[in-house]
């Protein structure tokens, strides 16, 4: 866990905490951990039906053949025997992943729907048996559905880094501002103060340097299946349910803020 940002005051004056990067990185962490699980689960998939004996030459309405429209059920052997292999393969893999309830809760219909798309469940719905086709096609969108998982986490790793970047930068600014905030400003001479002024002008462009370089390089979402949307921002998909939706520029803000102020209780004591 990163080490939040902490702003001292002059000695007996509290201590303001600046967590928003901090909270942000612990929350791409956790994100990164459910996307390596779900890649698992779908590479787990994916040997499950390849290692399905297909039917060549499905026999439609055969009474020995199951269907994608059969309701699973885990009670007695007869129950069992009407499952399809592809479908107790999904529940068995994809829907056994310990987060699933809680981030979707989906049922088996509306999770294919989400991750292959409508199309696909209607596919799998009207087959009667497994064809070698289907199988692939199953693969095909699996094997797709593990790669966008894969690039989701490869980019959340940048944006993991680029956190712990920007921490430790503006960290050694707050240290910096505390050390400005310990000096005792009446004793110093006007040329003091002055030299004082442009260490914090200093301390602003770094700031400013951390901004710019965080805006030009915010990351965007790729398209992952069907529950996000390609053309949002990482931070604003990722990042909705935290105080802020711009952990970095948040904390830049906050601490710019405190450098101007420290800057006018200079300027006010230089120009008495």
């Amino acid at each position: 866990m990163l080490k939040q940002i902490t702003l001292h005051g002059r000695p007996y004056e509290s201590r303001q905490r600046i967590c928003c990067i901090q909270e942000a990185h612990q929350h791409v962490v956790e994100e990164c951990q459910l996307l390596r699980t779900e890649a698992a689960a779908f590479s787990e998939f994916c040997t499950r039906v390849d290692a399905i004996d297909c039917d060549p030459r499905p026999q439609v309405g055969s009474p020995n053949v199951a269907t994608h429209d059969t309701v699973t059920s885990h009670g007695n052997s007869a129950s069992r025997q009407r499952e399809t292999p592809i479908r107790d393969a999904y529940v068995e893999t994809i829907m056994a992943t310990p987060h699933y309830e809680s981030e979707y809760g989906d049922s088996y219909w509306e999770s294919v729907a989400a991750e292959f798309g409508n199309e696909f469940v209607m596919l799998l719905k009207q087959a009667a048996a497994i064809p070698p086709s289907l199988q692939q096609q199953v693969l095909t969108a699996a094997q797709q559905a593990k790669t966008q998982r894969k690039q989701l986490l490869a980019r959340l790793k940048q944006e993991a880094a680029a956190l712990e970047t920007a921490n430790a930068e503006l960290q050694t600014v707050a240290e910096e501002l505390t050390a400005l905030r310990t000096r005792p400003l009446y004793d110093c001479t006007p040329a003091e103060l002055c030299h004082l002024c442009e260490d914090i002008d200093d301390l602003h462009a770094q700031c400013e340097d951390v901004a710019v370089r965080r805006q030009s390089g915010d990351l965007t979402v790729q398209p992952l299946g069907a529950s996000l949307d390609g053309n949002r921002q990482l931070t604003g998909y990722f990042y909705e349910e935290l105080p802020t939706t711009h952990p970095v520029l948040y904390a830049v803000a906050t601490i710019s803020q405190e450098l101007t102020s420290m800057q006018d209780t200079i300027t006010t004591i230089r120009d008495q």
